[in-house]
């Protein structure tokens, strides 16, 4: 729980600090917009000296120290904090968690938390000659031994990587002398508590994300069935509650989502106040011009964006969108007009072909008939004594015999 509400405040102070931020270096007024600060609570649970895990480890080094101690302590030091919630059992106290009150019972935790080994073990382990099992049992200040040595170790290699087995395999087969500072010269009992080491993973965390460009995923359970095809509305509601979706939402809301530069509003939606071959001024006159034909009320400038809510979206989509439908009906009937066009043109380009063939037809025809009548079929023979006659020139030829 501890550690969600440090995520939640990270998570707040990341999106909405940001936000703000944001509308800082641009100038824009948004003093409406306000969020719930977990703050107290975290400050409540891991604050120094006086938090919950701090008490707790207090308590757990004393010799004295108990369970009640420990609760009477809180109770003094931690009653009028916002965040501490008074429980109705003896044994129990109260923390107003983001997602809700919470009670925690006493009983046994200062046990639990001083997370006491044999000492005796843990001396003989750092006094082996494998380097390894040093390391995993080294200085109990470290909270876990070698943890934060690997981990440094790992951050080259990527953690639990396969050179870390390598070099585990080769130090588990390899006999060598314990390294100089070995459980002799460290200071018995000197183990940490759980409190402590869970404070420094937390710490170790929250630095790696505050160094990186973090992406939040919110993961909601339909059921808590874990069957698919079943979906609990309330089950799903309680968690986006409590895992603040619902309050960024809202927040969301109030200011400003949209966030264009001005040259990108220009481009966008131009059409709106100006003609699409007119040349404009990608600046905040022109994007005010924009504004003010669309009937949009409640933005804000910037000086390099155009600051606008998130319903103001749908109403210049909403303009957009008319002059969407023009163009479509404008589309449709120069289409229609060029298939008229297209149609007619192969009219005639099939009337003329039409025309060419038939033409050509009769030529051919003709050209047959022309070829049939000259000496396509054999010429009837002459009459006796035409060739005779032609031959002397038309004299009397002697009777035939």
């Amino acid at each position: 729980n501890t550690a969600n509400e440090q995520l939640h405040h990270f998570f707040n102070q990341h999106i909405f600090a940001w936000e703000l931020e944001e509308y800082r270096k641009e100038g824009i007024v948004a003093a409406d917009i306000k969020f719930v600060d977990n703050k107290d609570r975290v400050t409540l649970l891991l604050g120094r000296p006086l938090g919950v895990f701090s008490l707790l480890d207090e308590e757990a080094r004393l010799a004295r120290g108990t369970d009640e101690s420990f609760l009477a302590k809180t109770k003094k030091h931690l009653e009028e904090q916002p965040g501490y919630a008074k429980a109705a059992g003896e044994h129990e106290f109260g923390v107003r968690h983001y997602a809700g009150d919470v009670k925690y019972q006493i009983r046994g935790m200062l046990e639990k938390n001083r997370n006491t080994g044999s000492i005796g073990i843990s001396d003989l382990m750092r006094e082996s000659a494998c380097l390894l099992v040093v390391e995993l049992f080294g200085d109990g200040d470290t909270g876990g031994g070698g943890g934060d040595a690997a981990a440094d170790k790992g951050k080259k290699g990527g953690g639990m990587s396969f050179k870390f087995f390598q070099k585990a395999r080769d130090r588990l087969s390899r006999r060598s002398k314990r390294p100089a500072g070995g459980a002799r010269g460290r200071r018995k009992g000197a183990t940490s508590t759980l409190g402590s080491v869970f404070k420094g993973s937390l710490e170790s965390l929250m630095k790696k994300l505050q160094s990186a460009t973090p992406q939040f995923v919110r993961c909601i359970k339909p059921n808590l069935d874990k069957q698919p095809g079943k979906f609990l509305a309330e089950n799903v509601i309680i968690q986006l509650r409590y895992t603040g979706v619902m309050e960024t939402t809202a927040i969301r809301r109030q200011g400003y989502a949209f966030r264009p530069k001005f040259d990108e509003f220009v481009r966008q939606y131009k059409i709106i106040a100006f003609k699409g071959s007119e040349k404009v001024k990608e600046n905040a006159e022109t994007c005010k011009i924009i504004l003010e034909k669309a009937g949009i009320k409640g933005w804000q400038f910037g000086k390099h964006k155009v600051f606008l809510k998130y319903f103001h979206v749908n109403q210049l989509v909403e303009q957009i969108e008319q002059y969407t439908r023009a163009a479509a009906v404008l589309s449709c009937a120069l289409k229609m007009w060029m298939a008229i066009r297209l149609r007619r043109r192969l009219k005639e380009e099939r009337a003329v072909e039409e025309k060419r063939k038939a033409e050509e037809a009769a030529r051919q025809q003709a050209a047959q008939a022309t070829s049939g009548g000259a000496g396509g079929m054999p010429a009837p023979p002459p009459p006796p004594g035409a060739a005779a006659a032609a031959a002397g020139g038309g004299g009397d030829l002697p009777p035939a015999p």
